[in-house]
């Protein structure tokens, strides 16, 4: 709507989701994006990476297998007080073995972080938490450990769906993580701030 293209930038102070960067991105205009969250800076990192298709699917298989063989019952590490909360400890277990999973088969980087997006997708089938406003109301529904395995494997072919129906051009697109009142702007020459 507004003409922008390959020859100008986007800015986006508050990048939440990442939302702003990945449509840039698909259409090949160079954007930055900034945001106070680290979360938010992983996830629209995890989002706008350019990933090989094949590379993903490799990892995706070998993920698996890894996976497969990790099954166990109680959790192996100490979590915050929230967490255990938040999720029962068979739940929690099977969480760690795909988040071990992955560590061990795709060590750092964007191929990671795709599958960690994945996991992070699904937390909230399993936790006792919901977002209330500002606040976590709590339930004490009945959460089937066994379905982590399956609903990671639902949202990571999703995922890998989508990447292969949306070409994208790959723009010059950045996130980093700053205080919008105070961006580290070097030239702060943008076409549009979207916010």
């Amino acid at each position: 709507r507004w003409h922008i293209g390959p020859t100008d930038s986007v800015l986006d102070p508050f990048v939440g989701a990442g939302t702003t960067l990945l449509a840039a991105s698909e259409r090949g205009v160079p954007a930055t994006g900034y945001d106070l969250s680290p979360l938010a800076v992983f996830v629209s990192r995890a989002k706008i990476a350019a990933y090989d298709g094949a590379r993903l699917q490799h990892a995706w298989h070998a993920l698996q297998r890894s996976a497969a063989t990790r099954v166990q019952g109680t959790p192996c590490r100490q979590y915050p007080d929230l967490i255990e909360r938040a999720f029962r400890p068979p739940v929690l277990a099977q969480l760690e073995a795909v988040s071990d999973a992955i560590a061990d088969v795709c060590g750092l980087g964007e191929t990671s972080a795709f599958f960690r997006l994945a996991l992070l997708r699904v937390l909230p089938d399993f936790s006792l938490a919901r977002a209330a406003g500002g606040w976590l109301k709590w339930s004490d529904r009945a959460v089937d450990p066994g379905g982590v395995a399956y609903r990671f494997a639902q949202q990571v072919e999703l995922m890998i769906g989508d990447l292969a129906g949306a070409p994208r051009a790959h723009a010059d697109c950045r996130v980093l993580q700053a205080d919008a009142r105070s961006l580290p702007d070097p030239d702060g020459l943008h076409t549009a701030v979207i916010t």
